[in-house]
């Protein structure tokens, strides 16, 4: 097993994509940000459709959650912001970094991507401390922050609702989104 970070997974897979093809080579690879990269007009340096895809590791409802104290309290809200909406993420061109900025592509929103946090630990505690408004992440990573109020979901972004937060929207199921718009939140 060899780890190649950088590059929001595409260090790695540029390196698989480039790779003979042996059939004892594989990668687990964050697919979303790769696709998010591609809707955003990255050139990656490979084509997604050449590899064997074999199955999908994991899936998990992820939420736009915003900091308690943040002022935030859905998508309207963060819509009708007239300053900037400063978001954490791990690093440029990280998996978050990506699928935040395809969301506010898609939805139009004014944001500034805070990314000098080494993990989602200092992300969280950034949104916590009220030194960022907001963060992305999956469901379960959030869910303590959600029941204690130090974040607040605002929109989750899955083929369905979480079954605990049925009143937060999937980005899909906003009014007014274009076509496009609506494959873009897809892919988050």
């Amino acid at each position: 097993v060899q780890n190649v970070p950088g590059g929001g997974t595409l260090v790695g897979t540029l390196q698989m994509y480039r790779a003979k093809p042996d059939g004892l080579t594989m990668e687990i690879v964050q697919l979303s940000a790769l696709v998010a990269r591609t809707l955003l007009g990255d050139t990656l340096g490979f084509d997604l459709n050449k590899f064997s895809w074999l199955a999908r590791v994991a899936s998990e409802n992820r939420l736009i959650v915003a900091g308690g104290k943040s002022g935030y309290k859905n998508i309207e809200d963060m819509k009708k912001s007239t300053r900037p909406i400063k978001f954490s993420a791990a690093g440029v061109l990280s998996s978050d970094f990506n699928h935040i900025a395809l969301v506010a592509e898609a939805l139009g929103l004014n944001v500034t991507l805070v990314t000098a946090f080494e993990g989602s630990s200092e992300q969280d505690l950034s949104v916590i401390r009220n030194d960022v408004d907001a963060t992305l992440g999956s469901y379960t990573s959030k869910l303590k922050f959600i029941k204690s109020g130090d974040m607040i979901p605002i929109i989750q972004f899955a083929a369905a609702r979480h079954r605990d937060i049925p009143n937060i929207p999937l980005g899909t199921e906003l009014p007014g989104l274009s076509s496009n718009a609506k494959t873009m939140l897809a892919f988050v």
